[in-house]
């Protein structure tokens, strides 16, 4: 399978998104045009880049902006409006990304950055201006989720590593996912109100919720080599379990956390809460006849189950060869 149709069948909507995205650019200012297409193009990949060709494995998850599609097909939302929605989280989801570089690059005085940042933060909030009138109830739930961003860059500027004793529990995944939930929010709970299902929004959120905390171990586990170089490590589930289990005291290297990818009970710690989170984010939304969303997190499944098959496979094979090793060389020196 070369492509999964939960995408397939959205192609149409997700072009769409990107020849607006393309003229918003085209649009912009000379200073931030070429910083807006290196997030579009290379950062983000929302468009296409000629010096580079991306082969996406169909079996990673991007739920961004396809959540909302998917919503939108079980909702019955009208197929202009749930595009306009997904531009929308697509318009924040750049900005938050350029807003985390900001901050953990440590960035200060590029202008440009700041700049690019509230354009599409101005574009995201030109969306809802659209859709819902000032008194709409959707202004509740908006407000609400900026809160829980703001909430998560308070933990995140006050985490202390020496706190954090299990860093897969729900408690620090739930604390640490915190910014994907308030990104994905406001857009499914105005997808609700507009196609009349306020009801369901509750479980949106424990599916988001649950959905986050996964991914936050899945995104941990591919990104620790640049986490490594952040602050507080970038509050990585996988760079502070490393540090607890070297007691806290040694500095951490690429070559100490390569070695804990040798550990059957890490490797069983992380995929294993990962997972667990995956069904329960499924059986969030089982009531919802959300087939794509379904088929979504089977894949998630299948693609993470078998990741962690290969690494505990490596891992045996690894051993079972020192072990070899070993008995030769203890062989060759009674001998």
């Amino acid at each position: 399978m070369r492509y999964s149709w939960i995408y397939s069948d959205f192609s149409e909507d997700f072009n769409w998104i990107r020849q607006k995205v393309k003229e918003d650019i085209s649009a912009y200012p000379k200073p931030v045009k070429p910083l807006a297409e290196y997030y579009v193009k290379k950062r983000l990949f929302i468009l296409p880049d000629v010096s580079r060709r991306i082969n996406f494995n169909p079996y990673i998850g991007r739920p961004v902006p396809y959540t909302v599609f998917w919503f939108g097909e079980a909702f019955g939302l009208d197929r202009k409006v749930t595009r306009m929605l997904a531009l929308a989280l697509v318009y924040y989801s750049i900005a938050i990304t350029i807003h985390d570089d900001i901050i953990d690059l440590e960035i200060s005085r590029e202008l440009e950055y700041f700049a690019l940042e509230k354009m599409f933060f101005k574009k995201y909030l030109e969306v809802f201006e659209k859709l819902f009138s000032q008194d709409s109830e959707f202004w509740f739930y908006f407000e609400r989720w900026l809160k829980e961003f703001t909430q998560y860059e308070v933990w995140n500027h006050t985490f202390d590593l020496n706190c954090c004793s299990d860093p897969f529990s729900e408690a620090f995944l739930k604390e640490s996912s915190r910014y994907f939930s308030s990104t994905v929010m406001p857009t499914l709970s105005g997808l609700a109100l507009i196609s009349e299902n306020k009801n369901e929004i509750p479980k949106l959120e424990r599916f988001v919720e649950h959905f986050s905390m996964g991914w936050r171990i899945y995104d941990d586990l591919k990104d620790w080599r640049t986490d490594l170089k952040i602050k507080n490590l970038n509050c990585s589930s996988t760079l502070i379990y490393a540090r607890n289990n070297v007691g806290g005291e040694q500095e951490l290297d690429e070559k100490g956390v390569s070695s804990m990818f040798l550990s059957t009970v890490f490797v069983r710690r992380a995929y294993g809460a990962m997972l667990d989170f995956f069904q329960q984010a499924k059986k969030d939304v089982s009531t919802l006849n959300c087939h794509y969303v379904s088929r979504f997190l089977d894949e998630q499944v299948i693609f993470h189950s078998g990741r962690r098959d290969i690494i505990l496979k490596s891992s045996a094979d690894f051993y079972n060869r020192l072990y070899e090793i070993l008995i030769k060389n203890n062989a060759c020196e009674k001998n």
